[in-house]
């Protein structure tokens, strides 16, 4: 909620992607919508994040 929240803030979008979706959903999903920001929830889903984000997004953020 903190995320969409900020992102409502700063008048930006929203776009969630789900742990159950693959990769290749969350890549075309980041591609798709033009994020310039990924936040990721565990450390056990950043390395396919990272994967997804790869010269997509500028930033991933991590919480764990």
């Amino acid at each position: 909620a903190t995320c969409a929240y900020g992102s409502y803030g700063a008048s930006a979008a929203y776009v969630p992607c789900y742990e159950q979706q693959l990769p290749s959903d969350w890549e075309y999903i980041l591609k798709d919508s033009g994020a310039s920001v990924l936040f990721v929830s565990r450390m056990d889903l950043l390395d396919d994040a990272l994967r997804a984000a790869d010269g997509v997004t500028d930033h991933v953020f991590c919480f764990d």
